[in-house]
């Protein structure tokens, strides 16, 4: 497969005219939408946020390219819903296009319940993984995060569900609820 690659040149001024991401820049400006498609694109119902909103953002991307540095094995932990089965095929595939092979489990709700466990954990520790990154889950897996961190796994966590104050210690969390420049 070829691909062709695309330099924008002038994405900072979509971005600042229209108030949004720099990657939505980008394609807006590869794209070479015009005014009334930009119009309906920019709906006040689809809002997108730069990634470095996160309050963990920055430390979060250090760690991933710090796993991918020293050739470390990964494993994606989706959620058997809709948005977790999609969260973790986007973020697979987008290894995949780096060049880097990760693993990934989506659990059964019958067999795994909720969200990171420490059956699954002790699996991965057991594959060598040293890093593993939730999508739509784990803001509630503190017992399998503890388990994590004491077999030399580093967690990070991307989850948009509810929490309580008792938020896992994992090496990072993305929410939008605990990053208060994030707007939620």
């Amino acid at each position: 497969m070829k691909y062709k690659i695309i330099e924008p040149q002038h994405y900072q001024q979509i971005q600042a005219r229209y108030h949004i991401n720099s990657l939505l820049a980008k394609v807006i400006e590869s794209r070479q939408y015009d005014e009334k498609t930009l119009k309906e694109m920019m709906n006040p119902r689809l809002i997108y946020h730069d990634f470095s909103l996160f309050s963990e953002a920055q430390m979060t991307l250090e760690r991933i390219h710090e796993a991918i540095e020293n050739n470390e094995k990964i494993c994606i932990y989706g959620d058997y819903d809709c948005d977790g089965i999609l969260a973790t095929s986007i973020l697979v595939e987008a290894f995949r296009q780096l060049g880097i092979e990760v693993g990934y489990h989506i659990p059964s709700r019958l067999q795994d319940g909720y969200g990171l466990n420490v059956t699954r954990v002790e699996q991965m520790a057991a594959k060598g993984y040293s890093l593993i990154i939730t999508v739509d889950n784990g803001i509630k897996a503190n017992e399998a995060i503890d388990l994590a961190n004491e077999l030399g796994i580093d967690v990070i966590v991307t989850d948009h569900h509810s929490h309580d104050d008792n938020l896992p210690n994992a090496f990072s969390i993305i929410h939008t609820a605990i990053s208060p420049d994030y707007p939620y």
